[in-house]
Formats: C-alpha cells, sequence, structure tokens
C-alpha cells in the first residue's frame, strides 16, 4: 500500500496564497493611497512594501523553478510501515 501525494499540489496552494496576499495588498494599498495622510513617508513606506513584496515573490520563483513538480511525495509506504497485527 502506497499513499502518494503530486508535488504541484503545494504549487497550487501558494498560487491561491499569492492570489489572497495580491488581493489584500492592493486592497491596502488603495484605501492608503486614498483615505490616509499625504505625506512622504507614507509613499516611502508603500513603495518599500511593494519593493520587497516584489523581492520575496521573485526570490521565491527563482528557487521554485528548478524543482520538477510531477514528482510525488510518499506520504505512506509498505516500507516503512509495520503492522501491529502480524
Amino acid at each position: 500500500m502506497s499513499v502518494e501525494l503530486p508535488l504541484y499540489i503545494f504549487l497550487i496552494i501558494y498560487a491561491v496564497y499569492l492570489l489572497i496576499f495580491l488581493i489584500f495588498s492592493l486592497f491596502n494599498i488603495y484605501h492608503i493611497t486614498k483615505h490616509g495622510f499625504k505625506s512622504v513617508s507614507v509613499y516611502l513606506i508603500l513603495t518599500f512594501y511593494i519593493i520587497v513584496s516584489v523581492g520575496m515573490i521573485l526570490v521565491t520563483w527563482y528557487y521554485l523553478q528548478d524543482i520538477n513538480w510531477q514528482e510525488n511525495i510518499s506520504l505512506l509506504s509498505q516500507d516503512n510501515v509495520q503492522l501491529k497485527f502480524q
């Protein structure tokens, strides 16, 4: 008996997380620029936030591009399971 999970499932979960992050970020940036104080420090903080967010996404893309997403992860295999009732 072997239970395997395709690795691309984690990529789909990460993509959903990125989509939610993008929606919240756009919502927050819109509200900060529309209803926030109009000062240089606010725009500097927003610029810093955008640069760090894009940088983090680019770094994760760089590290994830070399992964074989068709690989399976073995969660439960007969080799490492010892049955109690033998």
